[in-house]
């Protein structure tokens, strides 16, 4: 068990810089929108959430589902895109249930202070909270299935801190 947690916090700072998007805005940001009130993993020019993936689907499907262009919404700054109408129904109403944990960067990353991509196919819901998960050399959720309490406790700290440091410097 620590082994596993060992390997992922060495390789996680050098999987971060080919996969993170630094937790800013993408520079060729065409979106249009107003920049969102804290740091949020949207790296593609039109600031599409969760790779454009249905936030709402986490929480009512068997497996979560790409979202489609017709159904869109825009939620502090960030698009979100949803498979059904009553989806996006859904998240108008309280955008908050639905949004992931940490800006929707890797959970167990935000555990040591960093923001790491993800794959919206590896996450999990715990306690109707949407936490997200890097899955591409190793998989991060194993690390948090280790340990959730301790990981959330340190990963809301850190964000915490990024947060007010965020709103600091805006």
């Amino acid at each position: 068990m620590h082994a596993k947690l060992r390997t992922l916090l060495i390789l996680l700072p050098a999987l971060s810089l080919a996969a993170c998007s630094g937790g800013h805005i993408n520079p060729k940001d065409s979106s249009g929108l107003p920049p969102p009130s804290q740091p949020v993993n949207a790296d593609s020019p039109e600031r599409l959430a969760v790779k454009g993936y249905d936030v709402v689907s986490y929480f009512n499907a068997a497996a979560p589902a790409k979202g489609l262009p017709q159904h869109e919404a825009v939620h502090d700054g960030i698009r979100y895109r949803f498979a059904t109408g009553v989806n996006l129904a859904a998240f108008q109403l309280n955008p908050a249930r639905y949004t992931p944990a940490y800006g929707g960067y890797c959970a167990t990353a935000m555990a040591d202070g960093n923001r790491v991509d993800i794959d919206p196919e590896t996450y999990r819901i715990t306690d109707g909270r949407l936490y997200l998960f890097f899955n591409f050399v190793i998989n991060a959720r194993n690390a948090w299935d280790d340990n959730p309490a301790e990981l959330k406790a340190r990963a809301d700290k850190h964000w915490a801190e990024e947060f007010v440091k965020t709103k600091a410097a805006s």
